[in-house]
């Protein structure tokens, strides 16, 4: 449900009334209009609201808004709390809205944290249509699945560090209409932020040293199902720094990369040069016949490894030691040197070099050989580097 559909839900006399009371709010009603009290006075005609538009106007303080906007105002709360407690007092209950929703800050940004009694107001369920997509009951009843009535959407709970901080709704229908919206958050998150499984499996993610990251949350779902551990999904396909520092932090320097079969590869990797350091997998998905995903398409473990193994290209991300070698001082350049020999003779890792990355490294050696004084050994490795590229083409 948009929030145009839920302001068009309450377009009602009776839902008006109901928020008032909440609100602990004096009025009176003329027409499609109310006047009621400023927040910090009796006079019953400081405000008005206007029962077609849902705005109201504070004449006392000059300000003005939607009915959303009066809640936040009247209960000191954020808008995404103010929307969710609407919807609790729809369906007749209430959201206490205390110390727990605290905000929960990471970097520059902020998650927004709701108290997990919000769930409490939609049913747990076991989702047939769930089940028709090969996701069991066992896994619905691990990621607490519900349904919400008022909107007719299966819900996910999105949790990070243990704290519940959205909440997704995939309309609950097979067949969708052109202008139906497949998933919608009832409790906004964002993204950047979060990376959906990741409390529930974080502890397979550090004991396999490697993640599995995916688009959707229901891919997580299936994986799952599938005995498949170490999965996270980014709820898109934009991988953010937040997301490369949350793994990082975890000791996860391996990534395999499945996203939906129609995301080019190319733009993938222009997503993921936040990687530094980090060795990545991209798993070419064009392969997939009808399906989106290839958790879609593969039946258990064995053979959604064995698609992996196939179509995955290893890559590296070069560009850390790059902007290293080109900083240097000349007193260092003798142990670089070495390790640029070393890295020239493992196959493993500098093949994962792409012609970009290969071409950036050599132009780099090359002012390095001029302007440090050190002509034979930058050219030995040069030399080395040629030697692997033509190797392998």
């Amino acid at each position: 449900m948009s929030l145009k559909e839920l302001l068009n839900l309450i377009k009602t006399h009776e839902s008006v009334e109901m928020i008032f009371n909440n609100l602990n709010i004096s009025y009176k009603v003329n027409g499609n209009q109310y006047r009621f009290n400023s927040l910090d006075g009796n006079n019953i005609t400081a405000c008005v609201l206007d029962l077609e538009s849902l705005r109201y106007k504070d004449f006392k303080h000059d300000e003005n808004g939607d009915i959303i906007d009066l809640i936040c105002k009247r209960m000191s709360i954020t808008k995404d709390q103010s929307i969710s407690l609407l919807m609790s007092w729809l369906r007749g209950t209430t959201i206490p809205l205390n110390k727990e929703n605290k905000k929960i800050k990471r970097e520059d940004k902020e998650l927004v944290s709701y108290p997990s009694m919000i769930l409490d107001s939609f049913t747990p369920t076991i989702s047939d249509l769930f089940i028709k997509d090969n996701i069991n009951m066992a896994t619905q009843i691990v990621f607490d699945i519900r349904y919400d009535d008022v909107t007719n959407r299966i819900l996910i709970p999105i949790y990070q560090f243990n704290t519940l901080v959205g909440l997704i709704g995939r309309l609950n229908k097979d067949n969708l209409d052109k202008n139906d919206i497949k998933y919608y958050p009832l409790l906004p998150y964002p993204k950047s932020k979060v990376l959906f499984g990741y409390d529930i499996n974080i502890s397979d993610i550090k004991s396999k040293k490697y993640v599995i990251l995916v688009e959707s949350e229901k891919s997580v779902l299936k994986a799952y199902q599938l005995g498949i551990r170490n999965v996270l999904a980014i709820g898109g396909s934009s991988i953010s720094k937040y997301h490369i520092e949350l793994l990082k932090q975890n000791g996860i320097t391996n990534v395999i990369i499945l996203f939906d079969q129609d995301k080019n590869i190319k733009d993938i990797k222009k997503n993921i040069d936040k990687f530094e350091n980090i060795e990545y997998i991209i798993v070419n998905s064009s392969s997939l016949k009808d399906k989106s995903c290839l958790l879609d398409e593969v039946t258990s473990k064995k053979e959604f490894m064995k698609f992996i193994k196939k179509y995955g290209k290893k890559y590296w991300h070069f560009k850390s030691k790059v902007v290293y070698l080109y900083q240097i001082r000349e007193t260092q350049i003798k142990g670089v040197i070495e390790m640029f020999k070393k890295i020239t003779r493992d196959r493993a890792l500098f093949v994962r070099c792409t012609a970009e990355e290969r071409f950036e490294i050599k132009q780099k050696l090359n002012i390095l050989k001029e302007k440090l004084k050190c002509q034979t050994l930058v050219e030995t490795v040069l030399v080395l580097i040629d030697k692997e590229i033509s190797k392998n083409k």
